[in-house]
């Protein structure tokens, strides 16, 4: 298993603000670098959306894909929406670290969304086991099912795709209900070995 920090987040350093090239480059050069794969390819929030484009562009790289609560080019909640014209203050008082990287990344698919869209409609997924876990907490009713509803048409949009809604969870899937992930990821893994 590979987990890839994002520059300026986690425990590597920031580097220049990312861009939707810049991000799928960096991803793809972490690819080439562990080898020739395919992989099993795991995205959260921005991460579900860059493995997408990944996909799309270099399939042959892409074994199967997991993603939680991805990100989607046509969802854009009003506090996202508030924070860009705020600049992302609050996350600048918060100085938190990855602070410029996360600001960066909240506007990438609202910046990039003619082109996420071209994308999307010109390329299907590849043709491999697609899974597609939804948050269920942590926004208002309306726009959970809006943001569930795009994630559930990703999965609808795959050859071999699956959606699922995890009980109790908020966006950090992984950390409030991992049992589901884990069990997802290893799904996808037996589905990719013909189990």
């Amino acid at each position: 298993m590979i987990a890839q920090d994002r520059p300026g987040l986690g425990t590597r350093p920031p580097g220049p603000v990312p861009t939707l090239a810049s991000s799928v480059a960096d991803l793809a050069a972490l690819l080439d670098a562990a080898g020739p794969g395919p992989y099993v390819l795991v995205g959260h929030s921005w991460g579900g959306l860059l493995v997408q484009v990944l996909a799309w562009q270099r399939p042959e790289r892409v074994a199967g894909l997991v993603l939680l609560d991805p990100a989607h080019e046509e969802f854009r909640p009003p506090l996202v929406r508030a924070a860009d014209a705020l600049s992302g203050a609050l996350l600048v008082l918060r100085r938190t670290p990855g602070a410029r990287t996360v600001r960066a990344e909240y506007g990438l698919a609202a910046r990039h969304a003619a082109e996420l869209r071209r994308l999307r409609a010109a390329r299907a997924l590849p043709d491999v086991p697609v899974t597609v876990l939804s948050a269920t907490r942590g926004l208002p009713r309306r726009l959970r099912a809006r943001w569930t509803g795009l994630q559930a048409g990703v999965a609808a949009g795959a050859a071999r795709g699956r959606h699922a809604e995890v009980a109790n969870a908020g966006h950090y899937l992984h950390e409030d209900r991992p049992e589901e992930v884990a069990r997802a990821v290893l799904d996808v893994v037996g589905r990719v070995r013909g189990r």
